[in-house]
């Protein structure tokens, strides 16, 4: 592809990367005290801008792909998810808490325990209520997940 004008916005006090002004885009009433702007030609297919206002540079995009400590902990949180949601984890805990400490936890984490079991105890009983009555149109989980892959066999 043809290589573009661009014009990258700066911050001017750290020299930070913030993002591109389209060049159709006037500059006509913007306040740009504290940016500066550096224009620059760019495959916006194969390259990159990579770096700050004085040392960056223009990259292929071909080169080493970046992942950010960030991406990764997401992608973490998200398998772990896949497997055990929050709830899970934290019912886990908790019962393992409640297995190790017997007699002598702490009231407060009696109680929060009791209300949680309280709250399931609730929750099993809108459930069958929801399912067992015609005036409601209840979806299960397992509803769901049918309804989703139904919706993208295309088989």
């Amino acid at each position: 592809m043809a290589k573009e004008l661009k014009r990258l916005l700066f911050n001017k006090k750290t020299g930070v990367l913030i993002r591109d002004i389209p060049t159709r885009q006037s500059l006509d009433g913007l306040n740009l005290d504290k940016f500066s702007i550096k224009e620059v030609e760019i495959d916006p297919i194969a390259e990159v801008y990579d770096g700050d206002y004085a040392t960056g540079t223009i990259k292929s995009v071909d080169m080493a792909t970046r992942f950010s400590e960030k991406a990764v902990n997401n992608e973490t949180t998200s398998e772990i998810v896949a497997k055990y949601d929050l709830h899970e984890q934290l019912n886990q805990l908790r019962n393992a808490v409640k297995a190790i400490g017997g007699e002598s936890l702490p009231a407060e984490f009696t109680a929060m325990c009791t209300h949680i079991e309280d709250a399931i105890a609730k929750g099993k009983t809108k459930k069958a209520t929801y399912a067992g009555n015609d005036a409601y149109e209840y979806l299960s989980n397992d509803d769901i997940a049918t309804k989703a892959k139904n919706a993208t066999d295309f088989s």
